[in-house]
């Protein structure tokens, strides 16, 4: 998104707080962001703006079709007849929300009808399970939840647990991961039970 015409800058404990939908009318060319106080230019072709159109070109499952005025794009995986979800934006400033609102700017942008889904459940599925690769991540590995989740090379997606268990109530196999990484990604996962202490 370009941003060009600075105005005249007010001070900071003048501006009011800051809302990802607040806009007020400004010259044809753009709104004027009355946070910045600077005109925000919708999108030259009427497209998605960079960011936006990199984190969707990650998209690996399913499909969606993106309508922005006459321009139509289609992300996710080729030929896909899974999940296939078609999002119109009806306001450029829809693309200002997303951008630096996330997903609360995206839902604020919803309900101001800035943009529309033929499905919106749908679009809330396809974007979750496209939500790692968009986020350029290989895997999600997390920890704090003792119990370690069953992952695979196909969905390395949950919780590593504990190396060891830490009462009776943890019962079960327990100990570190291998992970192998090659370059196309993660190619193997290990559960490997050292720990010298099981609980029955």
């Amino acid at each position: 998104m370009r941003q060009a015409g600075a105005l005249a800058s007010t001070a900071a404990a003048d501006r009011p707080p800051y809302n990802p939908g607040m806009a007020t009318s400004g010259p044809a060319a753009g709104q004027c962001d009355s946070y910045t106080g600077r005109v925000v230019r919708p999108h030259a072709r009427g497209g998605p703006p960079w960011a936006v159109a990199r984190v969707l070109s990650r998209f690996t499952e399913g499909r969606l079709e993106l309508v922005a005025g006459e321009e139509r794009h289609t992300f996710g995986a080729r030929g896909a007849t899974a999940l296939p979800v078609r999002v119109e934006i009806h306001d450029p400033r829809a693309w200002r929300a997303v951008l630096f609102g996330g997903t609360i700017g995206a839902a604020e942008a919803y309900a101001e009808g800035w943009w529309s889904a033929d499905d919106l459940t749908g679009l809330m599925r396809l974007v979750s399970r496209n939500e790692r690769a968009a986020a350029g991540l290989d895997g999600w590995l997390l920890g704090h939840i003792h119990v370690p989740d069953a992952l695979t090379p196909e969905s390395p997606n949950g919780y590593l647990g504990s190396l060891t268990g830490l009462n009776r109530g943890e019962t079960g196999a327990r100990g570190p991961w291998l992970i192998t990484v090659n370059r196309g990604g993660i190619g193997e996962v290990e559960h490997l039970p050292l720990a010298p202490l099981r609980w029955r």
